[in-house]
Order: C-alpha cells, then structure tokens, then sequence
C-alpha cells in the first residue's frame, strides 16, 4: 500500500447516505430560486432599457424641435429683411414714376416751346405772341 491509500483508509468510517428525495427538491429550489433571481434581474434590465430608450426618444425629439425654432427663426429674419426691401423697391418704383410724369410734363412744354418758336418767323408773330401772353 501506498501512503495516500494508507491514509485515506485511515480517515474513518464511511459517511452515512443521504436521503436521495431532499436532495433533488433541493435542488428544485435552488433552481427556482435562481431562476427567479435571473427573471428578475431581467425585467429590470428590460425596464432600464425602456426608460433609456424613451429618453433617448425624448432627447431626439428636443434636438429636432430646437433645429425647427432655429430654422423658423432664421426664415422669418429673411421675410422681414425681404419686406423691408419691398418697401424701398415701392419707393424706388413711385419715385420712378414721380419723375416719369415730371418728364412727360417737360417734354410737352418743350414740344410747345419749339411749336412756338417755329411759328415765330416774322416780328409781328412775336408782337401777337406776346399780346396773346398778357
């Protein structure tokens, strides 16, 4: 004999035998019972993930309405700026047309001054021109 077999032997006598029905409702509960500490941990998980997902949701639908205010602010900056200018092209057009009319009213009295001036061809045309003035 060896001297692991020689000690072993000497270690007493055998153990009793358990009984074999504890032992695999036991098990049974251990199982469970993991099997609950694992369903659990799983909901939560499940439920952090929801939470984090709305969030995220949430945090995405922010970014977007904050872009939409800068774009609506920025395209109403432009309508006014383009009202503004609207305004002086008015003002430019009126103008235009102020001066149109000066033009036309000038450019008659000239055409009578030259009708005048043609029918002036003697001294006594200028004597009747002039007593038509007064």
């Amino acid at each position: 004999m060896t001297q692991l077999e020689s000690w072993v032997k000497s270690q007493g006598e055998k153990q009793p035998k358990r009984s074999k029905s504890w032992s695999w409702i036991s098990g049974l509960l251990i199982a469970a019972i993991a099997m609950l500490a694992m369903g659990f941990a799983y909901f939560r998980a499940w439920k952090q993930g929801r939470e984090l997902a709305k969030l995220k949701h949430e945090k995405d639908v922010a970014k977007q309405e904050l872009e939409r205010k800068k774009v609506s602010d920025l395209v109403t900056e432009r309508e006014k700026a383009q009202a503004a200018k609207w305004v002086t092209i008015r003002e430019a057009e009126d103008k235009v047309t102020a001066i149109d009319v000066a033009l036309k009213v000038l450019d008659e009295k000239k055409v009578r001054t030259h009708e005048t001036i043609k029918a002036l061809r003697d001294w006594d045309d200028v004597d009747r021109y002039l007593n038509s003035q007064r």
